[in-house]
């Protein structure tokens, strides 16, 4: 169980402190999520995932352990998760920012709305990082329910369990999992 109790915000400028460097996690909400197929069979799905802070929005690529959670976990739009391992890529000076998550958890799978009006990221930087239509809180009906993660020790449990089947499992197995 979260030590800290069941979690109603998502991170404030929790986009901004993963782009600039200060924080390598942060509580955001999935708006959209598309899967990338691979030409080559032996390397996993990867896939395009749009999260908000409630102040921003962004396109990320979720990787390795995250690629393989969205399908074992059943991540769908508006979920709440902990991004907990992230790093952002430049090709060039010119090309824009990557943003590659490694591996997150969900927080509350039972949210069924768009938190706060969130801007593009560059936008959002543009504008000085301002934004009025700012909303950080996860509304109370979406708390407390029996879906919400961080309250139950068994979804946490087979969290923990898949990731250390993924860390056991050849690049090009499927693990199965926890029961």
């Amino acid at each position: 169980m979260n030590s800290l109790g069941p979690i109603s915000e998502l991170t404030m400028d929790g986009l901004r402190n993963l782009m600039d460097g200060s924080s390598k996690t942060a509580i955001v909400q999935v708006l959209g999520l598309s899967k990338l197929e691979c030409r080559d069979r032996s390397t996993h799905n990867k896939y395009r995932v749009k999260i908000s802070d409630g102040s921003a929005v962004m396109m990320t690529i979720f990787v390795n352990n995250a690629a393989k959670c969205v399908e074992l976990l059943s991540v769908r739009q508006f979920s709440v998760i902990k991004i907990e391992n992230v790093t952002i890529n430049s090709v060039d000076l010119i090309a824009p920012k990557v943003v590659l998550i490694f591996d997150f958890s969900i927080v509350n799978s039972s949210v069924t709305l768009q938190i706060g009006t969130p801007k593009e990221y560059s936008d959002y930087e543009r504008s000085g990082f301002s934004n009025p239509g700012s909303a950080n809180k996860i509304p109370p009906q979406f708390l407390g329910g029996g879906r919400q993660s961080d309250m139950g020790d068994a979804h946490n449990v087979a969290t923990t369990s898949i990731k250390q089947s993924f860390q056991q499992t050849p690049a090009n197995a499927v693990p199965k999992p926890a029961t």
